[in-house]
């Protein structure tokens, strides 16, 4: 069982890697998740922190809106210095800037993350996203993609 600062700091990282999604701002990944990160998400797995922020901004589109909800972590084990947790995110896209008239879910996922303590604190050093739910016309488009 984690709790106090430990369980906060996990939490916290969940609602800023939301944050970073949603307002575009992609380096903010690198306090999120380790430098040897394991991202996997549709099939393809990034390997250490600039793959996953570069897929970020290759996948960037404009104009799109987004807001990731992620649920509370549920701790799977737990070992001094790992954690690792499942969550359901709850993700909401429109293409088009704020305020859209109009938005869907565009995924509800499984994150199956495990943490590790740093220096810097508790970072995710590796995640696998689970779609559960997906309407894949709300998908990020590729820069320069038409609309």
């Amino acid at each position: 069982m984690i709790g106090g600062d430990d369980w906060s700091e996990v939490q916290h990282l969940q609602a800023q890697f939301g944050r970073a999604l949603d307002t575009g701002d992609f380096e903010a990944l690198r306090e999120i998740f380790t430098a040897d990160v394991e991202y996997t998400s549709g099939g393809s797995t990034k390997s250490g922190i600039d793959a996953l922020v570069a897929s970020f901004v290759g996948r960037a589109s404009a104009p799109r809106t987004t807001r990731h909800l992620p649920g509370p972590p549920v701790v799977v084990a737990h070992t001094g210095d790992a954690i690792d947790t499942v969550l359901t995110c709850v993700a909401w896209a429109a293409h088009s800037k704020p305020v859209a008239q109009t938005a869907e879910v565009y995924m509800v996922a499984d994150f199956h993350d495990t943490y590790r303590r740093t220096p810097k604190g508790w970072r995710i050093s590796a995640r696998r996203i689970v779609p559960v739910l997906r309407n894949a016309a709300l998908a990020p488009r590729p820069v320069g993609a038409p609309a």
